[in-house]
């Protein structure tokens, strides 16, 4: 009914928290503002910013780390993509409440502060994010995702395979807080590294406080092997857990170092890992150690030890008491592969494993070359065992097997416990499965005048006889030869170095895909072991550079080359469409914009056309191709009629002046 009323949902009062970056230009200083309860900055440059906060109390300093925490998303992870690179960042530092700021740059650039302020709305019920993961029976009391009031992640959190290494650390903020504002710090680290950082989700795993409170983190992490962003480098396979506080100066409480005990002793145990022990770690990338250094650490560790921070302070000093309060809970799978064979096209595999908790028999997870392929259950009797069996029943046993492809193979086997189904690593094996089909390879494709030199290496493992090699064009067969060459390096450990071809093919105009196909003998098939794409125009270029009147000729000038050949090409000569003239162009020629200089620099031409001087003249210039086939037009010029000569004027001889006699006239005298 229109106007009707609709049900009131049921509503809750729901706290969450917001950040403010601020940009600041230089020193600053700001009073009198909303509320704020946590507070961290971000700038780039070598020093870092000083920071004081007004609380009720006056003007109080806080601490800014002066490296600024080695944290972040492994480089491997969707995550790193959102992270903010080339700027350092403070830690988030909780000052309970302030309405004021100080901040004396110290000559750094780009400086942001962000102020953390708690908002509380009345939602829906329905709104409001559901609970976070059961905890498991044997484990420590988590206060769950939801009892914080966390934000949901942006998007779903990245998960690892298992367990290896456990990272401790310290959160860097303030000790004076109260067991009622531990939720509100929970929720302000999440807003910094979701809003400020640009993170997926809270950067730990787990957070203790000084009470021994333990609270689950990133989501996900109670039950699954969660990637954080604690430990930039080795966050996939490890759990990171921060105790609240600063411990630079100070030491933890007796309560918060044994709870950070019992988580690590709970997770390492749900994948098997012992706390005492050490493991073999390939780096993701820190501002400590390059990406893909290995390193060998103990199974429980400092975030110093794989980062340049002071990160966990004192805690640090603490970690062979936390690592054998841990290794007090054994791990809660046993077992062992006690073979892995190779045969054919098959991989076979057998041990034992159970989990110490239940008399059921649990699944073995079988992984090749780091994906998952099958599971078999450990269920047959191994009464053999004896005293290894710990007073569990004898139905144990696993056996199986599982197709595999050619090549290196790594198979590893993980024994997946009863609880949150967490794996733990029995053991991993090398095996290689011998290439039926022909290996090879096409190294390089170059060309050689009209032809196309297909190079490189095929051969089949074990076998010392050459292969036949075929080249084809967009997959129709041109040319075949021999795999026989002798190579300067074995092109692979199991193939002999005389195993080399060179196969020259026509090139044909336009693009099209060459490709080398090595003929099988005996078991497996033919194999395509290289395919170019090439591009190609075979006809001759060139051009019509001039073409102009001189005395009682028209002198042309030009260049023509043909692609596939160092030759020089007969060009032909039009004048209004009537062929006129052949010549050869085989005149040395700087520059010729697009054509090969490796085909020589002599394709230039010049000659003179006796044409009617009375008319205009379109001249156009062709050029053979080097298989003797006319090729295209080169370009034309026009010139008009021939300029009319103009007559040397005549030259004028000037007439002299009768030259005056100097020889004495004769006077002649009379008589009278």
């Amino acid at each position: 009914m229109i106007g009707a009323l609709a049900p009131i949902p049921a509503l809750a009062e729901v706290t969450s928290s917001t950040v403010q970056k601020i940009a600041l230009a230089g020193d600053s200083q700001a009073v009198g503002l909303d509320p704020f309860v946590m507070v961290g900055l971000s700038w780039t440059g070598p020093t870092s910013p000083t920071l004081q906060v007004q609380a009720s109390s006056g003007w109080e300093e806080v601490l800014i780390d002066p490296t600024g925490p080695d944290q972040g998303p492994d480089q491997s992870t969707s995550e790193e993509l959102k992270d903010i690179d080339n700027r350092s960042f403070s830690e988030p530092v909780w000052v309970g409440e302030a309405s004021g700021y100080r901040v004396n740059s110290q000559g750094s650039k780009n400086l942001t502060i962000h102020l953390i302020r708690e908002i509380s709305e009345r939602v829906p019920v329905s709104s409001i994010p559901p609970a976070g993961a059961a905890i498991p029976s044997d484990g420590p009391a988590v206060n769950s995702r939801v009892s914080w009031g966390a934000s949901a992640p942006k998007t779903a959190n990245d998960v690892a395979k298992t367990i290896r290494l456990a990272v401790v650390h310290h959160t860097a903020g303030t000790n004076n807080y109260t067991q009622d504002q531990v939720p509100s710090i929970l929720r302000s680290i999440q807003a910094f590294h979701q809003n400020s950082r640009g993170w997926n989700d809270i950067a730990y795993n787990f957070l203790v406080d000084k009470w021994g409170g333990i609270w689950e983190g990133r989501a996900g992490g109670i039950d699954r092997p969660i990637i954080g962003s604690h430990a930039a480098g080795v966050n996939t396979g490890s759990v990171g857990i921060s105790l609240m506080g600063d411990f630079t100066t100070t030491g933890a409480t007796a309560e918060a170092l044994e709870a950070t005990a019992q988580v690590v002793g709970w997770k390492l145990a749900l994948h098997g890992v012992n706390p005492l022990g050490t493991v073999t770690f390939t780096n993701g990338g820190s501002n400590r150690y390059a990406e893909g250094a290995v390193l060998t650490l103990p199974t429980v560790i400092g975030h110093k030890d794989i980062g340049n921070t002071d990160c966990p302070g004192s805690v640090h000093n603490s970690l062979p008491d936390i690592r054998n309060r841990a290794a007090q809970r054994p791990k809660y799978v046993s077992g062992e592969l006690e073979s892995l064979t190779i045969a054919g096209g098959s991989v076979s595999f057998s041990g034992w494993a159970f989990d110490r908790r239940t008399s059921q028999p649990i699944d073995v997870a079988v992984e090749l070359n780091g994906r998952y392929l099958t599971s078999v259950a450990a269920s047959t009797n191994r009464a053999d065992l004896g005293t290894r069996l710990q007073g569990h029943v004898a139905t144990v046993g696993f056996a199986g097997s599982v197709s595999v492809p050619e090549g290196d193979l790594r198979v590893c086997l993980y024994g997946r416990e009863a609880s949150a189904q967490a794996y733990t690593l029995l053991k991993c094996g090398d095996l290689y499965r011998l290439f039926l089909s022909p290996l090879g390879a096409l190294t390089s494709a170059e060309r050689d005048g009209p032809n196309l030199r297909l190079r490189g290496w095929a051969g089949e493992e074990g076998l010392a006889a050459p292969l036949t090699v075929r080249a084809t064009i967009d997959g129709a067969v041109v040319a075949e030869s021999v795999a026989s060459e002798q190579l300067t390096a074995d092109p692979r450990p199991r193939v002999s170095a005389g195993h080399g071809y060179t196969l020259s093919v026509p090139i044909s105009d336009g693009t099209h895909t060459y490709c080398v196909v090595a003929v099988n003998q005996g078991e497996g098939s033919d194999r395509q072991v290289g395919c170019t794409d090439f591009s190609s125009n075979n006809d001759p270029i060139g051009s019509l550079d001039l073409a102009v009147w001189w005395g009682s000729y028209v002198v042309v000038a030009g260049w023509a080359g043909d692609p596939d050949s160092a030759g020089p090409l007969t060009v032909r000569f039009t004048d209004n469409g009537v062929p006129v003239a052949a010549a050869v162009a085989r005149s040395f020629r700087a520059t010729m914009p697009g054509f090969n200089q490796a085909l020589g620099s002599f394709h230039g031409f010049e000659l003179g056309l006796k044409l009617n001087p009375a008319i205009s003249h379109t001249i156009c210039v062709s050029a053979d191709n080097s298989n003797g086939a006319l090729g295209p037009q080169l370009g034309c010029r026009t010139v008009g009629r021939k300029p009319p000569t103009t007559p040397a004027p005549k030259k004028t001889t000037k007439k002299s002046a009768p030259k005056k006699s100097t020889k004495k006239k004769a006077t002649t005298t009379s008589k009278k």
